[in-house]
């Protein structure tokens, strides 16, 4: 993912050589400039009389310097980032979740594997919205769900809606998600760990600090409980936090 602060600093510094725009991946941009700096240079040692075409180039990068950092993170992100954005932020947490290949947004839908699959296919797009709609309509036939409660909150935390994002989360753990390692490396929460309330959201997932998550854990390891039994003691406990 590019940094807009980084991409500043290299047209400020080396973007007379178009060093900022190889990093922005616009290498035909990149090397129009690097070349127009060698040219510069050659003009600059031509004697008799040297022509200061190098300032050029190096007015260009300072501009562009200059520009990238108003740019709003949000524009700069829609323009360089897009790419990244559809290919890393998906819902796709395996192994609770599969990628969707079959479906498109014109079939009818009866299952709701159907809007599983249509929400996933819409958060590529980072249509948000859609999928929200085609997740919590999945969400009325399996309201137990872990993976769709997973992906809702995946949704809310992309919008930048903080509260529904913990609130699916916890339910997802709730009814059986158990990889928390997760809220701190998906993609798609990367404003939510951002939010004063994540960390202490995260140790209560954890159980950290609770003797009945210990107590739990313990009876699990020493096979006392099934793993059913623990799931729904785990369950209980979820619930009455």
């Amino acid at each position: 993912m590019k940094n807009k602060l980084v991409t500043a600093f290299l047209a400020l510094t080396f973007g007379v050589f178009g060093v900022h725009r190889f990093y922005l991946g616009q290498q035909v941009w990149g090397i129009l400039m690097f070349l127009a700096a060698m040219l510069g240079i050659l003009m600059m040692a031509a004697p008799p009389d040297p022509v200061p075409i190098i300032i050029v180039p190096a007015l260009i990068g300072f501009i562009d310097a200059i520009l990238f950092v108003v740019m709003p993170q949000e524009d700069f992100d829609q323009k360089y980032n897009t790419h990244k954005t559809r290919s890393a932020a998906g819902p796709l947490a395996e192994p609770v979740f599969a990628p969707a290949q079959t479906s498109t947004f014109s079939d009818p839908l009866t299952e709701p594997d159907d809007y599983r699959k249509k929400g996933i296919q819409a958060y590529r797009l980072e249509n948000y919205e859609l999928a929200l709609s085609a997740f919590e309509a999945a969400l009325s036939y399996r309201p137990e769900d872990p993976g769709l409660h997973f992906n809702l909150a995946c949704c809310y935390a992309q919008l930048e809606e903080p509260a529904p994002a913990f609130r699916h989360l916890g339910l997802a753990f709730q009814h059986g998600f158990s990889d928390a390692d997760k809220l701190h490396t998906h993609p798609a929460f990367h404003t939510l760990r951002q939010h004063p309330d994540f960390e202490s959201f995260v140790r209560k997932i954890r159980g950290e600090g609770n003797p009945q998550f210990d107590l739990l854990e313990d009876l699990k390891a020493r096979n006392i409980l099934t793993l059913e039994e623990y799931e729904a003691q785990k369950k209980r406990l979820f619930e009455s936090l």
